[in-house]
């Protein structure tokens, strides 16, 4: 089970404190600041952390829902072939 984290940047610290719980929990987790190397696509990045997740996770906030991509994420989940994840 692999967990993808959608977010605002301006919520990092809720989804650290997130993250620490589910790395307790021993549930691996995809965010974008652990996982996006400076430079690379970040698009192509997020294709990625989905399509190998299990599960969806949206952190729903005033500052994610002016996110573009917190916006592409949850337009990307909800087309096939990632439907499934919700």
């Amino acid at each position: 089970m692999k967990i993808f984290i959608s977010h605002s940047s301006k919520d990092s610290s809720i989804v650290e404190l997130i993250c620490k719980v589910l790395n307790d929990l021993d549930i691996e987790y995809w965010v974008d600041y652990d996982i996006i190397d400076e430079g690379n696509p970040i698009p192509r990045e997020i294709d990625n952390g989905l399509s190998s997740s299990t599960y969806f996770f949206l952190l729903w906030s005033k500052s994610a829902s002016g996110s573009n991509y917190v916006k592409m994420e949850t337009d990307t989940v909800l087309s096939p072939p990632y439907l499934g994840l919700l």
